[in-house]
């Protein structure tokens, strides 16, 4: 398992998430952005 800490919840992080959903075997552990609504909405989905 590789547990990973996403920094930046903009367009492109959206996009890495998206991505990672797909590689069997990684966690997103923890989400960094810079305005917390944001970033719990993005944690949300």
């Amino acid at each position: 398992m590789i547990r990973v800490a996403l920094a930046g919840v903009g367009a492109f992080g959206i996009k890495h998430l998206d991505a990672m959903r797909l590689i069997e075997g990684v966690q997103v552990v923890s989400l960094v952005g810079r305005e917390l609504v944001k970033t719990l909405v993005v944690a949300d989905q």
